[in-house]
């Protein structure tokens, strides 16, 4: 019979050296957050034991999720010392010496745990990664590629694995003018994938380009330039403060988020004067930081060429993309619920719906997953997006109308000049990312704005078959976001502000 936790703490007081229930009741206290308690805990059952090799690996496992780095490797030592399986426990050494910076016992432990068998995937990672800052590129990319078949749906080995083959095609063929000065993009979201992936391919062209999740590959690499689509600049410049730092946004929506996320980066990308000048106003950034260069996951919009989507979409009828934005008082989702698919279209309509909604809503709203997946399997023509990742483009691209709520895309959809309906929810003033200076409350005269659900039917109706209605607000709003930035070539305007950096040898 298994015992409560407080049924634990009772038999401890009654039985202090019950080694089992040490363990036990410590990982109950693991689970519930209390770290503190629960190594306390193994502490105890150590005394008891100072040899068991279990409770030396949970110690160490505990100190490592608890980023106790040192510790960490301290009990995987006592573990070897103690006859501990050799190749786990030094994969799992080396990657922490790794992250302390001490790459040359990370490389030292790595390589024995790879020649005694250990294939986990992030030991061939950190090996990776080591073998790419050596110049040792056919390693690294055999060591990469061996990671993502063990790891496929791991998206951050796939950024690393680009960076490889790209970095190891350019030594085998080098581009014209190929420079040896080193640029990282950091990628903190999956989804930021589809803003970096038009600058990675720009610059790797010219540049010794990474594009990583990991900051302690890009300690080592020590980039001249970082370029970050969220906020994480002032945690990185703590690690790599001789960097320069430019933000892309990762899109247009304020959410009391987009300045703060800005103001730790020494340059902003920007997509019009429009927005220079707001960043100045509003933002307080001085004119020489901002650069007019356009928005990267755009470029694909501007594009003429067709973009399939995979799909089996109905080419006889209209295509309704439907794209909420994720922040519970802001979003348009609790406003639909379960029945989104006859509020939207109505009981009888045909029309293909794509449900596409933000990429934070897949960790954070299960309930409303459960409604997506729901409407797509019992409606016909209804497809909802199953990875979080999928860039948003090639949908916009395809839709005929936009329903949304306060997401970016409402601005992303402007370069389609198509009809927008905007659901407002009546609880937005009651979130923190509630914005009234922010652009997605300010311009809601791009579409049509609706706070009850029960006219949309009508709304998305009467938009599909009057698609030039709000045109010219469309259009107005348009060359304020955009200018003359809409040749989709972002990437060509990035490499050429960051060669005027180089010219200028701020570095």
């Amino acid at each position: 019979m298994k015992l409560s936790t407080e049924q634990l703490e009772k038999l401890i007081k009654q039985e202090p050296r019950n080694v089992l229930a040490l363990c036990d009741l410590s990982d109950r206290h693991f689970k519930l957050g209390n770290n503190g308690r629960s190594i306390w805990l193994l502490h105890s059952a150590l005394d008891i034991m100072p040899e068991s090799l279990k409770i030396l690996l949970k110690m160490a496992t505990r100190f490592y999720r608890t980023e106790q780095y040192n510790e960490a490797c301290r009990y995987y030592e006592l573990a070897l010392e103690a006859g501990s399986e050799k190749s786990g426990t030094l994969g799992a050494l080396g990657a922490i010496k790794w992250r302390i910076g001490e790459t040359t016992e990370a490389r030292r432990h790595l390589e024995t745990a790879y020649e005694n068998g250990n294939r986990q995937p992030q030991t061939l990672f950190c090996l990776a990664a080591i073998s790419h800052l050596d110049a040792n590129y056919d390693k690294a990319l055999a060591l990469m590629q061996e990671a993502v078949q063990k790891k496929p749906k791991n998206s951050y080995y796939g950024y690393a694995l680009e960076t490889l083959s790209v970095r190891h095609e350019n030594i085998k063929n080098p581009p014209k003018e190929y420079q040896e000065r080193r640029i990282a993009l950091h990628i903190n979201q999956n989804f930021h994938y589809n803003i970096m992936k038009p600058i990675f391919d720009e610059l790797s062209k010219a540049y010794h380009v990474v594009m990583t999740d990991n900051p302690y590959w890009l300690r080592e690499f020590d980039p001249d330039i970082i370029i970050v689509a969220d906020s994480q600049a002032r945690t990185l410049k703590q690690v790599m403060p001789r960097s320069k730092y430019v933000f892309t946004c990762h899109g247009f929506s304020s959410k009391n988020h987009v300045f703060k996320a800005a103001s730790h980066c020494d340059y902003i990308c920007l997509s019009s004067p429009y927005q220079q000048k707001r960043y100045e106003e509003e933002g307080g950034f001085r004119p020489e930081q901002l650069w007019n260069v356009g928005y990267a996951q755009m470029d694909m919009l501007f594009h003429k060429q067709p973009t399939p989507l995979s799909e089996p979409i109905d080419p006889s009828q209209k295509t309704i993309l439907y794209a909420p934005t994720y922040n519970k008082e802001l979003s348009s989702a609790p406003m639909l619920g379960a029945d989104l698919v006859n509020k939207i279209r109505g009981p009888k309509g045909q029309e293909n719906l794509i449900i596409k909604p933000h990429p934070q809503i897949y960790l954070r709203s299960p309930e409303w997953m459960k409604w997506f997946r729901e409407a797509a399997s019992h409606h016909e023509n209804v497809f909802f997006i199953e990875d979080p990742a999928a860039n948003v483009m090639p949908y916009l691209k395809n839709a005929d109308i936009l329903v949304s709520d306060a997401s970016s895309v409402i601005f992303e959809y402007l370069a389609m000049d198509r009809p927008i309906i905007l659901l407002t929810n009546p609880e937005r003033e009651k979130s923190t990312h509630y914005d009234p200076n922010g652009l997605e409350w300010r311009w809601r005269d791009v579409g049509e704005e609706l706070s009850d659900v029960s006219a949309l039917t009508d709304a998305v109706q009467k938009a599909l078959a009057s698609p030039d209605e709000r045109q010219e607000q469309r259009g107005i709003r348009a060359e304020m976001l955009f200018g003359n930035l809409r040749n989709g070539e972002t990437g060509k305007h990035i490499k050429g502000e960051i060669e005027a950096l180089y010219d200028g040898n701020i570095f």
